[in-house]
Formats: structure tokens, C-alpha cells, sequence
């Protein structure tokens, strides 16, 4: 018996799934090896949770389903440790014993954090399939009458005086037309970002190739220092890149600041960290900043992250928000290196 009872004790503490037993008066928790791990918690700990959920009101769904004693299959929630939220697949049915009375409740969960990522990129992926094929569409329906309009205005400005032209706010409705070009050729890019064509560059050189430089232009002070290791790259996508990251800095620093561009090299990553000294991104944005149309500028479009975030991925690298708080933001980009031979 004694045999029996250690080999069952082994099974469930080699299964990757987190098991919590609970006796029917709720004065025994027992966890299991994956448990402890997930949790960083002991029966003790855990039963002390149930009984004062206030002490987590971050993970208050997972603790809810514990101390509520209901049968339940298969429910997501979210779990934060250490200040990373994880996704945990919960369920809980009857303990039975021998003569199939109740003896208590198995609460078992398990960690899909790693699938939940996968189905949030593919859900991103089918919106930016739906918008690509919004902006093929709209660089017939709406570029060619752009065009013929926005040449009429330029004829009537050409031809009026400049009374007529504040009367009849011709520079207001030229500024106006260039934003909606704008618009419909940042949805092109998202529709056909096309296949890099790499070439082995320096990264440094393309950043310092970025015509009209938007931080230099409102007086904001750019420093780069990127370590000069070859990369295979599209240069032209890749302007676009740190062209699109230095605008947005610059655009949220309207009072002045500092943008910084540095590196680090690693075993067979190249890191980018593209830095400014703005007022951060709102809390309730950060987790849909690369979606489309995601915006908190009054005159933003919320594509050009999304359109920074494709260019990185179809070059096999990573981008995300490092940190961001009111004292400024900093973007990372992790690009592969090159092979060694």
C-alpha cells in the first residue's frame, strides 16, 4: 500500500498540470509539484488566498473559481506573478472516493500563455489580412479622385488672391488632402509591405540616411550609437522603420527632449533600443499600441506602428514597448544575426 500510495504521488507530481485538492470543509489544500511551481505558493499559503482573495485583487478570477466551489471546465483567465500576466486554463469537478461519495474538489489548471500569444498574433494577422484588403480598394477609390481634386485646388490657389484664399480656406483644404495621401499610402504598406530584399548594411548608415529627419526638424535633439555589426537587411524598409519610431517620438515630445538610438549585441541576436523622453503611452493603450488604428494623437492614423511592427517581423526579428512611463518610452527590436560562415 505504502508502494501504491508513493507511485501515485509520483505520477501526479510529474504531470505539467497544476493540481489542487480540497477536502469538503475547506481546511486542506494539497498541490502537486506543478502547482507549487506556477503558484510559488504551499497549502497553506494558498488556502490563506482563498480565504482573503482582497490580498490579490490582480488575480481575483483565478482565486474566485477556487473558493467557489462550482464545477467548472476549461475557463481562461489571467494570472500575474512578479508583474507578468500569464494565461491559465482552469477547471474544477468532484474528489470522489471509493464508494463515489464527494470528498472535496480537484481544482486543475494549466499554463497557456505561449498558445495564447499564438492566437493573439494570429488575430492580429487576420486583421491586417482584412485591411490589406481595405487598402487595395482604397488605392483605386480613393487615390485617383484625390488626385483630380486636390489639382483643381492648386489651380484655384495659383489663381486667387490671397483674400480669396483665406476666405475660402484653400491651404486648410490642401493640408487636408495631403493627410488623406498620407493615410492611403500607409495602408499600402500594410497591404503590400513586400518580401525584404536583404543586403548586408550596417544599421547605423541607414539611420543616419533618413531623409528630412522629423526629430531634427522640430529642434529635438538625436543621438545614435549602434554598433557597427553587419547585418542582412532591407535598407529601404528599415528607413521606414526608424523613420516611423523617430516621428512618434518626436510627435509626444512637443515640448522638447531627447531621442537616443544604441544597441546591444548578443550570442546570435542584435538588440535596438530606440528611446525618447515624451510623456509615455497611456496605460490603457499599451497592449493595442501595434494594432491598427490605435492611436491617442489627434492627428495620428495608428498605422504606423502596425506598419513597423510587420516590416521587423518579415525580417524574422521582435518588436516591443521595453518600458514606458511619464518619464518616456522605449521601444526594443531584436533582429537575427547573420550566420557566422
Amino acid at each position: 500500500m505504502t508502494k501504491d500510495k508513493v507511485y501515485r504521488e509520483q505520477i501526479l507530481n510529474s504531470l505539467p498540470v497544476g493540481i489542487i485538492t480540497v477536502d469538503n470543509d475547506s481546511t486542506n489544500f494539497s498541490l502537486n509539484t506543478a502547482a507549487s511551481s506556477i503558484l510559488e505558493m504551499d497549502g497553506e499559503e494558498v488556502k490563506e488566498m482563498v480565504s482573503v482573495r482582497e490580498a490579490d485583487p490582480i488575480n481575483a478570477s483565478f482565486w474566485g473559481i477556487l473558493a467557489s466551489k462550482k464545477i467548472c471546465q476549461n475557463i481562461k483567465v489571467p494570472y500575474v506573478k512578479e508583474g507578468k500576466e500569464q494565461y491559465l486554463l482552469v477547471s474544477q469537478s468532484d474528489l470522489l472516493d471509493q464508494e463515489r461519495a464527494m470528498i472535496g474538489r480537484i481544482f486543475h489548471f494549466i499554463d497557456i500563455t505561449s498558445t495564447a500569444v499564438l492566437e493573439e498574433r494570429i488575430h492580429q494577422s487576420e486583421k491586417l489580412a482584412v485591411l490589406g484588403e481595405l487598402a487595395a480598394g482604397a488605392a483605386h477609390e480613393i487615390r485617383n479622385p484625390l488626385t483630380v481634386i486636390h489639382g483643381f485646388v492648386s489651380l484655384m490657389r495659383q489663381s486667387f488672391t490671397e483674400k480669396d484664399k483665406n476666405k475660402f480656406q484653400i491651404p486648410l483644404l490642401l493640408k487636408e488632402f495631403d493627410r488623406i495621401n498620407t493615410i492611403v499610402e500607409e495602408m499600402l504598406l500594410i497591404a503590400k509591405p513586400g518580401a525584404p530584399v536583404l543586403k548586408s548594411v550596417f544599421l547605423e548608415d541607414i539611420v543616419r540616411e533618413i531623409p528630412h529627419n522629423p526629430a531634427v526638424q522640430e529642434g529635438i535633439s538625436l543621438s545614435v550609437e549602434l554598433e557597427r555589426v553587419p547585418l542582412m537587411l532591407d535598407a529601404k524598409q528599415m528607413k521606414q522603420v526608424f523613420y516611423n519610431l523617430i516621428r512618434n517620438g518626436s510627435e509626444a515630445m512637443a515640448g522638447g527632449g531627447a531621442i537616443s538610438i544604441y544597441s546591444r549585441k548578443l550570442e546570435n541576436a542584435y538588440q535596438i533600443f530606440v528611446k525618447d523622453t515624451g510623456s509615455g503611452i497611456p496605460e490603457k493603450m499599451k497592449h493595442t499600441i501595434f494594432d491598427p488604428f490605435a492611436t491617442s494623437k489627434d492627428t495620428g492614423t495608428g498605422l504606423g506602428l502596425t506598419i513597423v511592427q510587420r516590416i521587423i517581423e518579415n525580417h524574422h526579428g521582435k518588436i516591443e514597448v521595453q518600458e514606458s512611463s511619464a518619464a518616456g518610452t522605449t521601444f526594443l527590436i531584436t533582429l537575427p544575426l547573420p550566420p557566422k560562415n
